[in-house]
């Protein structure tokens, strides 16, 4: 719902699924604040647009970075179960994670030589001490190579414990977010188009009273590559916002291209098949974004699979491709002050362009704005080759008209807040600024 307070500003309200229930309720006091005003870019094509500015302030809240568990691989010296694994290394007093087996071809999951082993919270320290403590062991081999890394950015209300200062920050990165579309566009390669996973629905429980697997809800189409005509024709009868207390993806872990989540974390070691969970105190809830890398995307980063490049990488390099931030335009001029004289046609054309780019930025965010400012594009390129040729004139060269970004802008002040995030992670691991 848009709530407008005047002709220049509006308010995007924020609600959440209710406890373990799918239907939703608004939450007091949480909206999202804009204020309308002259577009401060001076490139042409943002001639005639308004800028579309937050009113959140960002610095009242608390941005930090973490490596929030990363897989390292190791192998047996003859074949073994994932849970013999888990035993022997615990009997060392290793503390191991989730043990996965990696089987060979004539290995299975169930009986291999080769794993990876989880390690959360890793510390320097931590970490070297897991992999020396287990070549002392004399029964497997590890050499350092890592086979998954998770980054997190965690921002926390300076006033810890405040509830709607941390759904409206979850929110606001759930809208603004527009990572790079190579990491979702390509949906040949798993379930990688953008969407949110809220509640399982109370009613498809299974037998032994475990809850069933929540459903997922794309924020534009229904995961194909192409857009559909509804968000085309800005019809979202059938689309609602992501509850806040929703977890939002971009991307999946099986495309190697990276994965990102962003979530309200008030809960921690959640295991959904059990329904079991430990809740965080009120002080140590926080919006948090992941990144997830395995694969290609973890060997562009890292370039070399082995823990020691930890302490060497930079993880700015990060920021660019999956924690991008933008800020929206919409079309100009500014709607008229109440009282004014009635306006022209072209004005309400114009009035009502905004309102529905306004309305596909409240239900689908930057993401759905930037498909549809694209979509618009492509039909314009289309219409005009298509003009010229009727007339005759000849097609030089295709012109790009938007470029990548369309009408949206950088929304700097939070994508440096992410970098300094990211910063935090080079002190932590390699003392780099």
């Amino acid at each position: 719902m848009t709530i407008y307070r005047s002709a220049r500003d509006f308010a995007l309200q924020i609600h959440r699924q209710k406890d373990n229930r799918l239907d939703e309720i608004a939450v007091n006091g949480a909206q999202q604040a804009y204020k309308l005003g002259p577009c401060t870019n001076i490139e042409r094509r943002f001639n005639g647009r308004l800028d579309v500015v937050p009113k959140l302030n960002l610095e009242d809240y608390e941005f930090g970075g973490v490596i929030d568990y990363l897989r390292i691989e190791l192998t047996s010296t003859k074949p073994m179960s994932p849970i013999n694994v888990f035993k022997k290394l615990r009997a060392a007093a290793i503390k191991p994670g989730w043990i996965k087996a990696l089987p060979l071809p004539d290995e299975t999951k169930r009986l291999a030589t080769r794993f990876t082993m989880r390690i959360d919270d890793p510390t320097p320290a931590s970490l070297h001490g897991r992999i020396n403590a287990i070549k002392r062991m004399g029964d497997f081999d590890c050499d350092g190579r890592l086979a998954l890394l998770e980054i997190s950015i965690d921002i926390y209300p300076k006033a810890r414990g405040d509830e709607v200062a941390r759904i409206t920050m979850t929110d606001h990165l759930r809208r603004h977010i527009l990572p790079n579309p190579a990491i979702w566009r390509d949906v040949t390669t798993g379930d990688t188009w953008p969407r949110w996973v809220g509640n399982p629905d109370p009613k498809k429980a299974k037998p032994d009273g475990t809850p069933a697997s929540a459903k997922p809800h794309y924020l534009v189409g229904k995961g194909e590559t192409e857009l559909c005509n509804h968000l085309a024709r800005g019809r979202f009868s059938n689309r609602k916002p992501a509850p806040s207390n929703a977890t939002t993806y971009f991307g999946c872990s099986e495309s190697g291209r990276g994965m990102i989540r962003i979530m309200d974390k008030v809960i921690d070691k959640q295991s959904r098949g059990k329904g079991a969970y430990v809740a965080l105190k009120p002080a140590e809830r926080r919006t948090r974004i992941e990144v997830e890398l395995s694969g290609p995307a973890l060997k562009a980063f890292l370039g070399d699979l082995h823990v020691d490049r930890l302490h060497e990488v930079d993880f700015r390099k990060l920021r660019r491709r999956f924690f991008q931030f933008v800020k929206l335009t919409v079309p100009g001029p500014l709607p008229a002050a109440p009282g004014a004289p009635a306006p022209s046609l072209g004005t309400v054309i114009v009035d009502f362009e905004r309102q529905k780019e306004i309305s596909t930025f409240h239900v689908a965010g930057a993401v759905g704005l930037h498909l549809l400012q694209q979509h618009r594009a492509k039909n314009m390129r289309g219409r005009r080759r298509a003009a010229l040729r009727h007339r005759g004139i000849a097609l030089d060269r295709e012109r790009q008209g938007l470029g990548n970004s369309g009408f949206l802008l950088s929304y700097a002040k939070l994508n440096a807040k992410c970098e300094d995030a990211l910063r935090k992670i080079n002190r932590a691991w390699n003392g780099g600024a």
